[in-house]
C-alpha cells in the first residue's frame, strides 16, 4: 500500500472501493496526497472505510528510530498547547535555577558564562519555538533575579534568550533532517549556532540604555556568542542522546484508528 495516495490491497473489489472512497470524500482524497499523513483502505464486516493512522502509530511501523533527526515527531511551529506551555514554564524554572551555576567572564560587561545556556537551546529544538521563547523569557529573569540584579536592568537580555529559544525551534522543524548520526550532531551544531548569534544580535539594544557600539559589540555580544557555543556544541547532543530514551512517543504505542464508513 502507498502513503502518497489512495492504496490498492491485492483483494477483489478493493481497488474499485478505494477510488469510490476518493470520489465520496474529496477532502479526504486531498489529505491523502500529502505523504504526511498515512492512510489506510480497510474491510469491516463487508464494508470498507478510509482510516487515518496516529502519528505515533505511523512512525513505529518504520525502521527509523525516534530522534531529533527525524522531523515528523518534532512539533509544528506555533502550536499552542496545555502541553508546550506547561514545558515551557518548567523550563524556564529549570533554567533559571541552573543559571546560578554562571561564572562572570573577565574583560567583559557583566557578562556570565552559563552552562545552562544548553537547555534553553535544546528545549527549543526538542519542543518548539513557544516553548523555546517562554524559557528564555522566565528563565532569564530568575538568573537576575538570584544574582542580585533587577528584572528590569536587562531587560533586552531577556529578550534576546526568548529569540534565542524561538530560532532553535524554528531551525530544527525546518532543517532538512540528517541520514546518520554524525550528520545529526553537526545538524544540531549548526542550529546552536544559528540561534545563538542571530538571537543574542538582539542584545544590541543595550545602545538605547546609553552603552556605545564598541562597548556592545567587543564586551558583550562577542564574548556571549563565543562562550555560549563553547557550552551548546557539546551538550546539545549530550542533552539529545540522553533524553530520547524517555521521551513519550519513543515506544510503539498502536492506537487504533478511527474507521469513516463510505458506503452501507
Amino acid at each position: 500500500m502507498s502513503r502518497g495516495g489512495v492504496g490498492s490491497v491485492d483483494f477483489h473489489g478493493f481497488r474499485l472501493r478505494a477510488r469510490m472512497c476518493r470520489s465520496r470524500y474529496p477532502h479526504i482524497a486531498r489529505s491523502m496526497a500529502r505523504p504526511s499523513v498515512p492512510w489506510s483502505v480497510a474491510p469491516v464486516r463487508g464494508k470498507t472505510y478510509c482510516t487515518k493512522r496516529p502519528r505515533q502509530y505511523a512512525a513505529s511501523m518504520t525502521d527509523t528510530a525516534p530522534s531529533l533527526l527525524n522531523r515528523s515527531l518534532l512539533p509544528a511551529p506555533w502550536t499552542l498547547s496545555l502541553r508546550v506551555v506547561g514545558i515551557g514554564i518548567v523550563g524556564g524554572l529549570l533554567y533559571g535555577l541552573l543559571g546560578i551555576f554562571s561564572y562572570t567572564l573577565p574583560h567583559s560587561q557583566d557578562v556570565t558564562i552559563r552552562p545552562a545556556i544548553a537547555v534553553l537551546v535544546f528545549l527549543g529544538i526538542r519542543f518548539g519555538p513557544i516553548a523555546g521563547g517562554l524559557v528564555g523569557i522566565i528563565g532569564n529573569p530568575i538568573v537576575d533575579l538570584l544574582q542580585g540584579s533587577s528584572v528590569w536592568t536587562y531587560w533586552d537580555w531577556h529578550l534576546a534568550n526568548a529569540l534565542v529559544g524561538v530560532i532553535a525551534g524554528l531551525a530544527a522543524y525546518y532543517l532538512k533532517p540528517a541520514s546518520s548520526t554524525r550528520g545529526g550532531i553537526v545538524r544540531l551544531s549548526i542550529i546552536s549556532i544559528v540561534a545563538l548569534v542571530f538571537g543574542f544580535g538582539l542584545t544590541f539594544l543595550d545602545l538605547l540604555r546609553g552603552e556605545g557600539g564598541n562597548s556592545w559589540w567587543a564586551g558583550s555580544y562577542l564574548p556571549t556568542v563565543a562562550w555560549s557555543l563553547v557550552v551548546c556544541l557539546p551538550l546539545v547532543p549530550v542533552l539529545e542522546s540522553g533524553w530520547r530514551p524517555v521521551l513519550p512517543f519513543d515506544s510503539a504505542r498502536d492506537v487504533p484508528p478511527a474507521p469513516v464508513p463510505t458506503s452501507d
